[in-house]
């Protein structure tokens, strides 16, 4: 029991949960049944990334949507880290898009600019 509190202690003191880690690891996981084959290190590799995902960003996603039941931030935990991968994916794809598109940043930025800012 002593070594389940110094993991939880372990994991709290960079932001982790280890109940959060472990739904955003299932939801992964499955997200990993429906995918196509692939060699056995690389589903891991996702599953971990995913698992990753669902810890670190569940929490600003809860924050975003106004979640405040914990069961209800639970199931943001598990839906980040089932479309974890694919998340990632867009955020990737789409910066790599901005990237080489500096004028449509800037023209996008102007136009949704905050006024008195």
């Amino acid at each position: 029991m002593k070594l389940v509190e110094e993991v939880e202690k372990a994991l709290n003191a960079v932001g982790l949960s280890g109940v959060s880690l472990f739904i955003g690891f299932v939801g992964a996981v499955i997200a990993q049944i429906k995918s196509e084959r692939k060699p056995l290190y690389l589903h891991f590799v996702l599953a971990v990334a995913g698992c990753l995902a669902a810890a670190y960003a569940a929490p600003a996603v809860n924050h975003f949507l106004g979640v405040h039941d914990p069961k209800a931030q639970n199931g943001v935990v598990f839906l980040v880290g089932l479309l974890g991968r694919d998340l990632l994916s867009f955020a990737v794809r789409t910066i790599q898009f901005f990237s080489k598109n500096q004028e449509l940043l800037l023209e996008l930025k102007n136009r949704f600019k905050t006024p008195g800012r």
